[in-house]
């Protein structure tokens, strides 16, 4: 009986050290994990970053004193356009979609600046 006993807990122990390593191991592969998942999300941030620098110089080539105010990327059906409002020196606003893809201006909008001096129409009594 006290061999059984002694080989019972042998055989614990033995199974304990076994699990340890494995849950050590298990951390280790999770950590590295969420190591390469951050990595990854990095990577991506910093081509997307790449990618709306590329397309708004694209938008600004035809604009060089403009500033954009406001851009998107859209999607429909299976092309990506990027959508980008610039403001010109002389106020005029800009709207201007771009196909992502390959850079290339696919419409393109103006809208003239609003008359900033307002005419008093008021009757004197």
């Amino acid at each position: 009986m006290k061999k059984n006993k002694l080989f019972i807990v042998a055989f614990l122990g033995l199974a304990m050290n076994f699990s340890q390593a494995d849950v050590a191991d298990s951390i280790e592969k999770n950590i590295s994990s969420k190591e390469q998942v951050a990595q990854t999300r990095q990577n991506n941030t910093q081509e997307i970053e790449a990618l709306f620098k590329k397309l708004d110089a694209a938008a600004l080539a035809n604009h060089p004193n403009a500033k954009v105010s406001d851009s998107s990327l859209k999607r429909k059906g299976s092309v990506y356009s990027y959508k980008t409002k610039l403001t010109d020196d002389q106020g005029v606003q800009w709207k201007i979609q771009i196909n992502a893809a390959d850079g290339t201006v696919i419409n393109e909008k103006s809208k003239a600046p609003k008359n900033k001096s307002k005419e008093s129409n008021s009757i004197a009594k």
